[in-house]
């Protein structure tokens, strides 16, 4: 399952990078040649490997929905807000199974922070074995969501968030150095795991 407040998300971002993913591993022939003008050395791994536009046809789409159906995985798109009941029913899991969840850009407010915690605990909690990897900003500037908010929230609904060690990847670390003239580098971000204690 996958997830997004918004529906417009899923159908023109989500899908189609699920498609392309897809197409790029069982499906080259379906790409357009690059523009050699891309590569001044034509030695690029985008070239190497198809690059171009997708051609989306319905015998690609066929093909697409097939694999899915082979495989036996299940692609089911659902937006709308995070809700500790609503989402765990939409799911067919029982108390034996393993879980993961992978989650991006979700605590950037409190309203929101609560709403995901509440509904990521309430998953956890129904499986033998669940964790969860949450991608955030350290601190969302101005709506007051952020990594520390989270800790406290899920912590204090029974779970646990262990930060997962990421220094020297830009971005990520904790003290960004400042940039010239003295400002800070921006943002911190973080990649936490949540499991249930």
């Amino acid at each position: 399952m996958l997830a997004d407040f918004n529906a417009s998300v899923l159908r023109l971002v989500t899908l189609p990078n699920l498609l392309l993913v897809w197409a790029l591993q069982h499906s080259p022939n379906s790409f357009s040649p690059a523009a050699p003008s891309l590569s001044p050395d034509n030695t690029s791994d985008t070239l190497q490997h198809g690059s171009g536009d997708l051609a989306v046809t319905p015998a690609l789409l066929s093909a697409f929905q097939a694999s899915l159906a082979r495989t036996g995985i299940p692609l089911t798109l659902v937006s709308g807000p995070w809700h500790p009941q609503l989402l765990p029913a939409l799911l067919p899991l029982h108390a034996a199974q393993s879980l993961l969840v992978l989650a991006a850009e979700t605590i950037y407010s409190p309203a929101s922070l609560a709403a995901f915690a509440a509904t990521l605990l309430a998953l956890l909690r129904s499986v033998a074995r669940g964790k969860a990897l949450v991608a955030a900003k350290r601190v969302y500037f101005g709506v007051g969501g952020g990594v520390d908010e989270f800790k406290k929230v899920v912590s204090a609904g029974g779970g646990v968030v262990f930060e997962v060690e990421n220094s020297g990847v830009e971005g990520c670390d904790r003290g960004l150095p400042a940039v010239k003239g003295g400002a800070a580098g921006g943002v911190g971000r973080a990649l936490c795991e949540v499991q249930m204690c």
